[in-house]
């Protein structure tokens, strides 16, 4: 399947949805890709699916990395314990 043929079937797709939460993942997918003010280098997605670029990912690894050398750690069975209070 060539682009073209790809792009049409998928706006054949998007056209068939009327599923406001569907429709905004997918523009946040594409915005970065194609909207150049956007951040490039996109590694990841945050879970409201905004995208992580590849500068915000590097820096919050150096923050997690300082707080694993600080001990601010928290094991597995204090989350679930902490979680039941949520």
């Amino acid at each position: 399947m060539n682009s073209q043929s790809i792009k049409l079937e998928l706006i054949k797709l998007l056209l068939e949805t009327d599923e406001p939460s569907l429709l905004e993942k997918v523009r946040k997918i594409l915005a970065p890709n194609v909207d150049k003010s956007r951040p490039k280098n996109i590694v990841g997605y945050k879970p409201n699916g905004d995208p992580v670029s590849q500068k915000e990912f590097e820096e919050e690894m150096r923050i997690s990395i300082g707080q694993i050398a600080k001990g601010e750690v928290m094991s597995q069975e204090d989350l679930i314990k902490e979680a039941e209070n949520w």
